[in-house]
């Protein structure tokens, strides 16, 4: 490269640093990350900037070419080195396995060379002997540098770095970080995707018809998206929420509390104040309370079950804590902001439906490829060289999660012993741990999934129970979490402090609302209190049991104890602690004040 090249690159480096797209980070745990990029190949989580090109390919990594001490550079905007798939099957996961062999090894903290970790990785200070495996997924709108910064965060220097954390607790941490920023996923919608197929040729020249389809759609359908979220607004007010919502979902949340905690189910399911179970309403503020303290304090039943109850669902429903000190700002911000609010609403519509639907086709390309369903035709020129054209019916799936599992699949019969694995999936991250169960049980894998935990769960509750009730059933029987943010945190979340110009709402209620098309309630997110408990009756008697329901409270101190934003569950919320995913009455040891981080 010219001297005026190299000068021109750096100017650009650093402009792109200055405007915060480009990140410096040190000793990147190849050995704990599976990366993916938009098509469901493997690629090199690394770096992807400054990396030799005669060095760095799809056959080395990229931190592999650098000299130590030297951070790695990664640049959004910059696509990742795709790994070739003898490679990704062979070198890479090898390398996974006999890393994850290595930490399972007794003597605790022993190390042997296998794993390649910098700080090294932890091990914990006991250990039962059972190989024990935790698989994170997150959601989506996370870049691909934003992924890679959570596995190394340090909460700003006050703790080990994230993969450490989980490694030291117990569990062999692996990272599933698969692209799914806004901007990448859009972009890809307008330009390349047309019916299910990637036409790159036709994407680009229809690409302006589609915007412009995009405009006429957001006007078209301002006065229904404005309408959804009016009321989504709205019910957050006490004085309006039952006019505006259904008591259903809190009235099964009373009788399966009852159920589970409580020695007279009867009393406490009636509507007796002094013998029933009673939830705490906020006040009403004008700009005072007005609401009578009994409501405010709500009643509990003196009766609690010695044990919880064996045969019914594990349950604790969060408390409605918000003081008019929360409510009166938020609704004067609300009126200041409504113009600004109108007029993103509609835009919001029509840009994020098509990366929502980009999105779950990335979802879907982590296990089959489109390269699985498509060849050219020089493939077909004899002599055939191609093994796919030689077995056409035959074609194994390449996705990259699908080569994971099948590695891991090896590797658990191969290394033997008991093992114990846990998925934790974020928002998307359970419509592809879904995908996942499905496929565990339809190639009869056996990879033994103890632990599902959804945290605010993006998949529909009809694709929750069409994949985790029949996965329960497996013979060495597994537990369900469903872990939610109080339905009013749900409905109020800002992404701003004081003023909030932007649409109120988590990422669910925009997906319920308008960025997918339910039909029915089990179309809707499994990851909002008010859906999932509304269609609990469809859940089988013989696993509720095993399907453990935990909703957070909001407004007041509930940020001390409780995720009170979608993002929490990522950012503040210790998902790597089992005693943390269960209902507050029987955790031990852990307080739900152990479970969050303190607020940013």
């Amino acid at each position: 490269m010219t001297p005026q090249r190299q000068a021109f690159a750096s100017l650009i480096l650093v402009a792109m640093s200055l405007a915060g797209c480009v990140a410096s980070l040190q000793n990147v745990p190849s050995q704990n990350i599976l990366m993916f990029d938009e098509v469901g190949k493997a690629v090199d989580p690394t770096g992807n900037l400054d990396c030799p090109a005669a060095l760095a390919g799809p056959h080395t990594l990229c931190g592999e070419t650098r000299p130590a001490g030297i951070l790695a550079t990664h640049a959004s905007g910059f696509g990742y080195q795709e790994l070739a798939d003898s490679y990704f099957s062979g070198t890479y996961l090898k390398s996974m396995f006999e890393c994850m062999d290595e930490y399972f090894k007794p003597p605790p903290g022993q190390a042997y060379g296998a794993c390649k970790q910098e700080p090294a990785l932890l091990r914990p200070e006991k250990h039962d002997g059972v190989k024990r495996v935790l698989i994170f997924i997150h959601g989506g709108l996370n870049t691909q540098i934003g992924s890679l910064e959570r596995v190394v965060d340090t909460r700003k220097n006050t703790e080990a770095k994230l993969y450490n954390r989980i490694a030291e607790s117990g569990y062999y941490p692996i990272f599933v970080n698969w692209r799914s920023s806004f901007t990448s996923t859009y972009l890809e919608g307008i330009t390349s995707i047309r019916q299910g197929q990637k036409r790159p040729v036709l994407g680009g020249i229809t690409a302006p018809l589609v915007v412009v389809y995009d405009v006429i759609r957001s006007v078209a359908r301002a006065p229904l998206v404005w309408s959804n979220q009016a009321v989504n607004d709205l019910s957050t007010m006490p004085v309006l929420e039952d006019g505006l919502t259904t008591r259903d979902p809190q009235e099964v949340a009373k009788q399966l509390v009852c159920d589970y905690t409580f020695t007279n189910t009867d009393a406490c399911k009636s509507n007796v104040r002094s013998e029933a179970l009673i939830f705490k309403k906020p006040p009403i503020c004008v700009p005072f309370n007005v609401r009578s303290t009994e409501e405010l304090e709500g009643h509990v039943p003196n009766d609690p079950r010695p044990d919880p109850n064996p045969v019914t669902f594990p349950i604790s429903v969060g408390e409605d804590l918000r003081t008019c000190s929360d409510m009166v700002p938020s609704f004067l911000s609300y009126v200041v902001t409504l113009p600004s609010r109108l007029l993103l609403e509609a835009p919001l519509d029509a840009v994020g439906t098509g990366a929502w639907d980009v999105m779950l086709r990335r979802t879907q390309t982590l296990f089959n490829r489109d390269d699985q369903f498509q060849h050219p035709s020089k493939d077909f020129i004899e002599p055939v060289s191609n093994p796919d054209v030689k077995a056409m019916a035959d074609i194994p799936r390449r996705g990259g999660l699908s080569m994971f599992l099948k590695g891991l699949n090896e590797g658990i019969q191969l290394q033997g012993g008991q093992w114990e694995i846990t998925i934790v999936a974020h928002s998307m991250g359970a419509i592809i741990a879904n995908q996942l169960l499905r496929q565990l049980m339809a190639l009869k894998y056996a990879i033994p999934i103890q632990n599902i935990v959804y945290m605010a769960a993006a998949a529909s509750v009809q694709d929750v129970q069409s994949s985790v009730v029949p996965y329960l059933r497996q013979p060495h029987q597994p537990s369900f979490y469903n872990l939610m943010l109080h339905p009013v945190a749900d409905e109020r979340e800002r992404y701003a402090a004081v003023i909030d110009p932007t649409p109120r709402g988590s990422l669910l209620v925009m997906i319920d609302n308008f960025l997918s098309k339910p039909m029915t309630y089990s179309e809707r997110t499994a990851g909002r209190f008010d859906n999932f408990m509304r269609a609990v009756h469809n859940v089988p008697k013989d696993v509720r049991p095993r399907v453990h329901i935990k909703s957070f409270s909001v407004g007041g101190d509930a940020e001390a104890a409780s995720p009170v934003k979608h993002g929490d569950f990522s950012s503040r919320f210790k998902f790597w602690i089992a005693e943390c995913w269960k209902p507050e009455w029987i955790m031990k040891d852990v307080t739900p004040q152990a479970c969050v981080y303190p607020p940013d």
